[in-house]
């Protein structure tokens, strides 16, 4: 085996680290082998195998702006996600190679000057190193971190504060890098370098964490806005109700004045007509929710129904846990996009009807949600821009099957008989 091969080896190995393995492992997804990640690990292994002598620093800033970019196409995250991505992608498998070193010259006695005669050593040091991204990556804890803010984006007044962050962060660690890398190890300057390196580690995850306790206090404050806004359109549903009751009992009264019970009974039969095709049957088991967010949508969703007339039935079988796995954007734009085309649908048809089904598995696995309703007309499934009510409206049932396609926790099934058109959501925990 030529020291060639193996030191091309060690390089692709790095590379795929940064640009697949490490960002599938951080992010929660099932990434590990795709072909855009691959060419660009084969592009920066070629990159630093026939470059051997390119400066530290440019090597950083190129690495860390082809893993940004890989992790933008292949992932679909946002910029801010996905340059933090590949700075901790960068830092693991930097430390990981110092850690390297420092086992095989300190303890094997290896000498990195004359390595190159010894192919078979370089090969046992890049699965060394290998096994040590494996296991920092598992330090980092980061799969729920990142799945709770993989859909904040931040405002455009903060944006410039992010970006010096970021360019300071790919200065510094290319710095500390260069640093590192010509000392000697151990020496006082390099024990310097790296206490340095991971102080900025230290604080760039407590920085991190702030990040995402203002994300969670925002979700919470719109969830709580959300829900003291339903629970004032409701106060008002009842006031409004009040009046029309007393009115109602004024007429009867003026009626029973006058000795007229055949009107009374015909106007008492018009009410209950009335009650009967705007009632919510079955709804008390909207409590067992405990997704605060799926159960505001459902309650918003179910009082504008009511407010085009339509009968809605909801059927909550057992107590529903919160849904934790998909972000609260995923959840609301499932939610308000099948229950506006339902109540759409639904207001045409002459039955006007709209049914909920919410079930969990006995072992908590997956959530089913069954949203059926009645339809005037066949509706075009999953064509952009199709509806019955203008250009545009019809863009919801696309964005559903995106966001499936892009979520494998996420699986949407249509179904259409004579008399309804269901959506079913299948959502694993």
């Amino acid at each position: 085996m030529s020291y060639s091969f193996a030191f091309f080896l060690q390089a692709f190995v790095k590379s795929y680290l940064y640009v697949a393995f490490l960002p599938s492992k951080l992010l929660n997804e099932n990434k590990y082998i795709n072909y855009i990640s691959v060419t660009a690990a084969l592009i920066i292994a070629i990159f630093l195998a026939y470059m051997p002598n390119l400066n530290f620093i440019v090597k950083t800033v190129f690495i860390v702006i082809i893993n940004f970019i890989i992790i933008g196409s292949v992932y679909k995250k946002g910029n801010v996600i996905s340059i933090l991505i590949s700075v901790i992608s960068y830092t693991v498998v930097f430390i990981s190679n110092e850690i390297t070193e420092i086992i095989f010259v300190k303890i094997f006695n290896v000498d990195l000057i004359y390595i190159q005669y010894y192919p078979a050593i370089v090969m046992l040091m890049t699965l060394v190193l290998f096994l040590l991204s494996f296991l920092l990556s598992y330090f980092i804890r980061s799969k729920s971190f990142f799945d709770e803010i993989k859909d904040y984006r931040f405002e455009r007044k903060n944006m410039n504060i992010i970006i010096v962050y970021i360019i300071l962060s790919i200065l510094f660690l290319a710095l500390i890098g260069y640093s590192i890398k010509n000392e000697e190890i151990f020496n006082e300057r390099y024990i310097i370098g790296v206490i340095l390196l991971l102080t900025y580690i230290i604080m760039s995850i407590v920085y991190l964490f702030q990040i995402k306790e203002l994300i969670r206090s925002k979700n919470d404050y719109d969830t709580i806005y959300n829900y003291i806004s339903n629970v004032e359109k409701i106060a008002g549903q009842l006031k409004k109700q009040e009046h029309e009751h007393n009115n109602q009992l004024i007429a009867v009264k003026a009626f029973a004045q006058e000795g007229k019970s055949k009107e009374i009974s015909n106007f008492i039969d018009n009410i209950l007509k009335n009650k009967i095709k705007n009632k919510i049957s079955a709804n008390v088991g909207l409590e067992k929710i405990q997704d605060s967010i799926l159960k505001t949508l459902l309650v918003h969703k179910i009082n504008g129904a009511t407010g085009f007339g339509l009968r809605v039935e909801a059927f909550i079988r057992g107590e529903i846990s919160p849904i934790n796995n998909i972000s609260p954007k995923e959840i609301a734009n499932i939610i308000g996009i099948i229950m506006d085309n339902a109540i759409e649908g639904a207001v045409d048809s002459e039955e006007k009807y709209i049914s909920i089904l919410i079930d969990e598995d006995e072992d908590c696995e997956e959530v089913n949600i069954t949203i059926s309703n009645t339809y005037k007309e066949a509706p075009k499934i999953y064509e952009i821009g199709v509806s019955t009510k203008g250009e545009y409206r019809g863009n919801g049932l696309s964005i559903l099957q995106d966001i499936e396609e892009e979520n494998e926790k996420i699986k949407i099934s249509t179904e259409l008989t004579e008399e309804l058109f269901i959506q079913d959501i299948f959502i694993k925990r």
